[in-house]
């Protein structure tokens, strides 16, 4: 099993496997490199390595003292948040619930209804439900205050929304959602006590069963864009690009703006049909 992954361009940090019950760095620890990468032996402290593009798809094994470290390399690109893939749950040995919390059991990887890789995120059953990562758990990005964040979703019209939320509290805590649902497109906001207000609303006309591009703006605390958010839906263009923008609604509120919680919301009655999710990133707006 491998115990980590790491990106083409970021760098691996072999000294935090050094670590005594102190935190402080061992540097009489015995450190070996693959022999693919380097044969020497070294004792410093602060043993780095950053991989190429000639070491994607390709597993290394480091000797760390008494620990065998197995390491892949992946060309997942520094936006993606979650892509649902292998390479980043069967892969590293994780599932939904190493990087959320809350009810990741209404939630499930799919392979079916997938429009890029191999797996999908789609809700599990007829119960209402939101799972939420936070920054220290995230599986690769993160969207911080401030920014916009993509995401693809499969559309389907019925009175059971399905969507992001985002700013959110762990547990049954503040949140917003941008999520479809009665053929509108909302945001809105869940209270402490799981009462929702909307905050904004549009009349769509989006296709059962299409997918689309959606954008979000991650609430800012603070500053002059302090409580700004903002939705859109885009049509898919070639090669999974964004298409023509189709609707945008935008609003103003500070109400729910207590956490940094992010994930996926559902209040599923028909989980064979209902949204299904695919990558989400980070977007450079």
């Amino acid at each position: 099993m491998t115990d980590e992954i790491i990106n083409v361009g970021e760098t691996l940090d072999l000294s935090y496997f050094l670590t005594n019950d102190d935190d402080k760095v061992q540097n009489n620890t015995e450190v070996t490199f693959d022999s693919e990468i380097d044969d020497d032996v070294l004792y410093k402290e602060g043993l780095q390595w950053t991989p190429t593009e000639e070491n994607v798809g390709n597993t290394y094994t480091f000797e760390v003292g008494d620990k065998e470290l197995s390491i892949k390399v992946t060309d997942v690109p520094d936006s993606v948040v979650d892509n649902f893939e292998e390479i980043l749950y069967e892969d590293a040995g994780k599932t939904l619930s190493d990087y959320y919390d809350d009810d990741t059991n209404e939630f499930a990887r799919i392979q079916s209804n997938v429009i890029e890789g191999g797996y999908a995120l789609a809700p599990d059953t007829s119960d209402r439900g939101h799972m939420l990562m936070f920054p220290d758990d995230a599986p690769n990005a993160f969207p911080g205050r401030g920014d916009w964040f993509g995401w693809i979703q499969r559309w389907h019209n019925n009175e059971s929304p399905g969507g992001l939320a985002f700013s959110a509290v762990y547990g049954d805590g503040y949140q917003y959602l941008m999520h479809g649902a009665f053929e509108e497109i909302q945001i809105r906001g869940i209270d402490s006590i799981g009462s929702t207000s909307t905050l904004e609303n549009t009349s769509v006309n989006l296709t059962d069963g299409e997918w689309y591009w959606c954008e979000g703006l991650f609430v800012d605390d603070s500053g002059d864009d302090e409580g700004d958010l903002e939705f859109a839906v885009f049509e898919i263009g070639n090669e999974l690009s964004k298409g023509d923008e189709l609707y945008r609604i935008s609003t103003n509120d500070t109400d729910y703006i207590d956490g940094m919680g992010f994930g996926f919301y559902t209040h599923d009655e028909d989980p064979i049909n209902d949204s299904t999710w695919d990558w989400v990133r980070v977007l450079d707006e």
